[in-house]
């Protein structure tokens, strides 16, 4: 009974920690179809670097903080919509999050010669030049902090500015202080990859959602569990401690 108490314990913790990735291409990309791993930077890999995905007139990247597989399924029904309509289409609602997608983004916008674009929910009045291939980065906060029909009518409008495309969607953690430095709608010709610098100790998380149900799970539950166990073995006692030994009578002395 424990081990499978422990068991969906840790299920339930790796699905609240994980992040989901929805996408979908308006041409045909068989291998999406295939992708067998659960590493987000994997999936991001396996994605933006097919041969056919440089192709496209743009690679829209969107990164939501604190998104879950929960919020694609209710808050963002009609992107999940959007993927029976397309060319290809991909769906993994429970993905280990790797690193930033921005680090993503910089590199596919170089390896195809794209001019690369930071974005925000604020920019309505973007324009981009037909002339070029785009990789458009959007980054939002969390989706209590947004109203879900900002998201889904930029990417409508997105779209509609190009003939070809490829939108994808995923979770993201905290906009670390040299992400945020990034202007909205900053553009970057030609970017060039540079390693991540260490987050300084007080920009971690440390009572996470996550965390905080575990601890609760950990002192309202199992803790007050095994001291109710303890106490009832405790309370058993031995049969042979109630019975009492009795030695060989002892004949009269008169006999």
């Amino acid at each position: 009974m424990l081990a499978a108490f422990f068991l969906s314990l840790v299920s339930l913790t790796h699905a609240l920690s994980s992040v989901p990735l929805l996408g979908y291409s308006t041409i045909r990309i068989p291998t999406w179809e295939s992708i067998d791993t659960s590493d987000q930077n994997e999936v991001l890999h396996a994605i933006l670097h097919h041969d056919r995905i440089c192709d496209l007139d743009a690679i829209i990247l969107v990164t939501q903080q604190d998104l879950h597989a929960t919020h694609v399924r209710s808050t963002y029904r009609e992107l999940l919509g959007r993927t029976q309509t397309r060319g290809s289409s991909v769906h993994l609602p429970y993905l280990t999050y790797s690193e930033s997608p921005a680090e993503n983004a910089k590199e596919i916008a170089l390896r195809c010669d794209s001019r690369l674009v930071f974005a925000s929910p604020d920019d309505t009045d973007l324009n981009f030049d037909p002339e070029e291939k785009h990789v458009i980065f959007l980054q939002y906060p969390p989706v209590e902090e947004v109203n879900s029909d900002t998201l889904t009518s930029q990417l409508s409008r997105l779209e509609e500015m190009f003939a070809s495309y490829a939108v994808l969607f995923t979770g993201s953690q905290s906009i670390t202080k040299r992400q945020s430095s990034l202007s909205p709608s900053e553009s970057i010709p030609v970017p060039s990859p540079t390693p991540s610098a260490p987050l300084p100790a007080k920009s971690y998380r440390f009572l996470t959602p996550t965390l905080i149900y575990t601890l609760g799970l950990v002192f309202g539950f199992i803790i007050p569990l095994f001291y109710v166990t303890l106490t009832a073995l405790g309370s058993i006692k031995s049969p042979v401690s109630s019975v009492t030994y009795k030695g060989p009578s002892v004949e009269k002395k008169n006999q």
